[in-house]
């Protein structure tokens, strides 16, 4: 539900302005978001699991969040958010450990990677949002990327998700 929450506020909330920008930081702060190093820590200490984030974003990134969610459905998780606020493009990727599987990704496809990492793809479209997954597992730790792009935007290429899924696997 929070991540349907996350998604409608950047798309039907104009990101344009230094006063809508600063809405936006309120916003984030409001849900227990601070900077992804501060949400990287947090999750490191409370899992004992090292991470690095992803070295490519395929834009500009004009703001970034993440935090460690410590209670509900997605306890144990970390969420890192990465903006592009004045296209309203959004990468979120998930973190838990392996044992706390990310939703089977419906009608996409799956493909081996370096023989070894198997991953799922697909693109879900709705009336507010295109969005790309690409979930995978790389040691003791369960990926889930997102690619959230307004409707009237198309799709981001597969290809570009697998460059920051191998920005990922490079570094962890």
């Amino acid at each position: 539900m929070l991540r349907i929450l996350l998604v409608s506020f950047l798309l039907f909330t104009s990101i344009n302005s230094n006063h809508s920008a600063d809405n936006l930081i309120d916003y984030y702060k409001e849900t227990d978001f601070k900077t992804i190093e501060e949400a990287i820590k947090d999750f490191e200490q409370q899992k004992q699991l090292s991470l690095v984030p992803p070295n490519y974003i395929p834009f500009k990134v004009s703001h970034s969040f993440g935090r460690y969610i410590e209670k509900g459905t997605y306890k144990g998780q970390l969420h890192l958010e990465y903006i592009d606020q004045p296209s309203n493009n959004v990468i979120s990727i998930f973190v838990s450990d392996a044992s706390q599987e990310f939703a089977p990704t419906k009608d996409g496809s799956e493909e081996i990677i370096n023989n070894k990492i198997l991953t799922k793809y697909n693109v879900v479209q709705n009336e507010e949002a295109n969005i790309s997954n690409l979930s995978f597992k790389l040691n003791d730790k369960a990926f889930l990327i997102q690619f959230i792009t307004n409707k009237t935007n198309e799709p981001i290429e597969k290809e570009k998700m697998f460059k920051i899924f191998e920005s990922i696997i490079d570094n962890n």
